[in-house]
């Protein structure tokens, strides 16, 4: 908590390919004394090859017939492992009800887990409800910024 009962900003840490918790707790730490709250996600090595052959759904042509072809679309695919790491990430931020945040991507691994993180984001809850639990337009306005480091 900040003065004044405000929340403090949260940071998500993205981990490279192999990374470790241990790996971004520098990082953390630097982010606490700065005043932000840190959330590290590293997605596995296997998710991260995954998804070099993998990735957002093809959702345009679901727009046709927007609750048929999205019903069916969410229902007959199989979520990966990294997506699913996207959108726990995005719901532990709007139960943390943070006032804004940012994501800090480390390498090819945290650039993956970021191509879900805003594939999910940029989907509209009333035209895409694929996600129905996430509120992004209002994370959209929350996000202050994101780091490609290295």
């Amino acid at each position: 908590m900040m003065p004044g009962g405000r929340q403090r900003p949260v940071v998500i840490l993205t981990g490279w390919l192999g990374c470790h918790p241990r790996n971004l707790r520098r990082y953390s730490e630097l982010y606490d004394k700065l005043g932000w709250n840190s959330v590290a996600r590293i997605p596995s090595p296997n998710s991260v090859v995954a998804a070099t052959t993998e990735g957002p759904p093809d959702v345009t042509q679901a727009q046709t017939d927007k609750d048929a072809a999205f019903t069916s679309l969410r229902e007959s695919r199989k979520m990966s492992e990294i997506e699913k790491l996207a959108l726990d990430t995005l719901e532990q931020l709007q139960i943390l009800k943070c006032p804004y945040f940012m994501v800090h991507n480390f390498s090819n691994g945290g650039c993956f887990l970021w191509e879900w993180i805003k594939f999910i984001l940029r989907q509209k809850p009333a035209a895409s409800p694929l996600y129905p639990t996430i509120d992004s337009e209002n994370l959209q306005k929350n996000l202050v910024g994101v780091v490609f480091d290295s």
